[in-house]
């Protein structure tokens, strides 16, 4: 293996350049110049080296290189490609993507033809090849082609002048759609890690080192044990107590004892006391479930109510600024729950307005229950109040809330 930028690389990568230069009239060179000099990481460790100069890293210069081979090959395009640390690397008081980009300009310099440099654009979903106006045009995000990582990378594509032209408004389509790890193999077929015969899920996995900790904990019944069995006793009751789902289920627990302390108050006082305290624990918990999700497995239904309450925290919040807003559903379903209970006798309405007068009776008496006022009283003063030609300009008092005996 030779390295780069030794006289031994170059001699064969020379040898490489003459044999695809005599086989084919044209050629497309795809990569970049090593990037451990550029690199983010690469700097930070280089600079924890104790009399480390830049300058004298040949690394820094290895881009001149690709240059050499570039100038040798005369391809009829390039692709370069590295990491986005080289847009802010330095040496010699100078950015290296400047210095690169100099070099790239001047390619073709006594030859007939250049290189002309274009940038990978993505709009309207359509990617095309555009001239850049600054160094962040060269970024290219995998996420924008589909790709479940969010990988960015500095991509120069040189196209000789000679055939630029046929790359002109030249564009493909790609969908936009971000892709996560699990649409590309949720359909693969499931690994198993062999810990049980049930479900492999991360409540499983717990359940088996909750079990491990115990059996663990009684083999260390010794004295010259007790501190491994004080440890081991420590993890089980750590697993124990201290799950997600028990966290959740606490908080939760919170959350509903705020609402039954302020029931009956003005919808300002419940706001008022929610923002105090249901603000902070709402916080908590989506925190706590936004950790939770890339820990468990993504087909247990754990992880599908995570996803359904992430998706819509917008409007699980909003009974937070709202006092008119319940917490939960629970007072409507126990209101529709005599309809639902005969929701079989309602296919025999005898037509859609048969269905709409059951509806609307339905909803007068349930507002009754509501207002605590007995139905049948209720609907029998009224009947008598529009017999004898009650005003239409006082039909709110008619309403189930204005009634008195």
């Amino acid at each position: 293996m030779r390295e780069l930028g030794t006289e031994a690389a170059a001699t064969a990568i020379d040898g490489a350049i003459a044999t695809l230069k005599r086989k084919y009239d044209d050629t497309i060179l795809i990569g970049g110049p090593p990037c451990q000099a550029y690199s983010l990481v690469g700097r930070v460790r280089s600079r924890g080296k104790v009399g480390y100069i830049p300058e004298e890293d040949a690394r820094h210069y290895l881009f001149r290189e690709y240059i050499r081979v570039l100038d040798k090959l005369r391809p009829a395009a390039f692709v370069m490609e590295n990491v986005k640390g080289m847009l802010s690397s330095t040496v010699e008081s100078r950015l290296v993507f400047e210095m690169l980009m100099e070099d790239l300009s001047s390619l073709g310099t006594g030859h007939e033809h250049h290189y002309e440099l274009r940038a990978v654009r993505v709009e309207n979903g359509k990617a095309s090849l555009r001239d850049a106006t600054q160094p962040s045009d060269f970024i290219v995000r995998a996420e924008a082609f589909g790709v479940p990582q969010r990988r960015h990378r500095v991509i120069i594509v040189g196209i000789r002048s000679d055939i630029a032209g046929q790359a002109t408004d030249v564009e493909i389509a790609v969908s936009g759609m971000v892709r996560t790890v699990r649409d590309v193999i949720e359909t693969m077929p499931a690994l198993r890690s062999g810990i049980s015969r049930g479900l492999d899920d991360a409540a499983a996995w717990r359940g088996e080192v909750l079990d491990a900790a115990k059996l663990l904990a009684g083999i260390s019944k010794g004295k010259d044990n007790r501190a491994l069995r004080k440890a081991f006793l420590s993890v089980s009751e750590r697993l124990k107590d201290n799950t997600p789902t028990v966290r959740a289920a606490t908080r939760l627990a919170d959350l509903w004892k705020l609402e039954a302390d302020v029931r009956g108050q003005s919808p300002e006082a419940r706001a008022a006391a929610r923002q105090a305290i249901s603000v902070p624990i709402v916080a908590e918990l989506f925190a706590l479930w936004q950790q939770t999700l890339p820990r468990i497995s993504g087909k247990s239904k754990l992880a599908e109510a995570i996803r359904y309450a992430i998706a819509r925290r917008d409007i699980f919040e909003r009974f937070l600024t709202d006092g008119l807003i319940e917490l939960d559903s629970n007072i409507v379903e126990r209101a529709i729950r005599p309809q639902t209970i005969t929701r079989k006798n309602s296919l025999f309405a005898g037509s859609d307005g048969g269905g709409r007068t059951w509806a609307t009776i339905a909803t007068l008496l349930q507002t009754c229950k509501m207002n605590n006022v007995d139905p049948t009283a209720w609907l029998t003063q009224t009947l008598e109040r529009i017999a004898n030609q009650w005003p239409s300009a006082k039909i709110d008092a008619l309403m189930p809330w204005n009634y008195t005996p």
